[in-house]
């Protein structure tokens, strides 16, 4: 999965977020641990926000918490 994550950052640097966003959904599929799950389901967060979907950035910044509260704090801010 991480393969998966390091390409989904590379295309997301690089504007492409619906290629970050595959990336990052095949990662989520390997079954990383919860704190890596996390950060996925935040980077997707992300991706959806700055493409204007904001229904499915909440979807996934709301997941972020059920895999590690301590991210928490840190996507509020981003959903604000």
């Amino acid at each position: 999965s991480e393969a998966y994550f390091e390409l989904g950052s590379f295309e997301f640097d690089n504007e492409d977020y619906e290629s970050a966003i595959e990336y990052y959904q095949k990662a989520l599929k390997k079954d990383p641990d919860d704190q890596y799950r996390a950060l996925l389901q935040f980077n997707l967060g992300e991706a959806f926000y700055i493409q204007n979907n904001y229904e499915s950035a909440i979807e996934h910044f709301k997941k972020v918490e059920d895999y590690d509260p301590s991210l928490d704090v840190e996507y509020r801010t981003n959903i604000h």
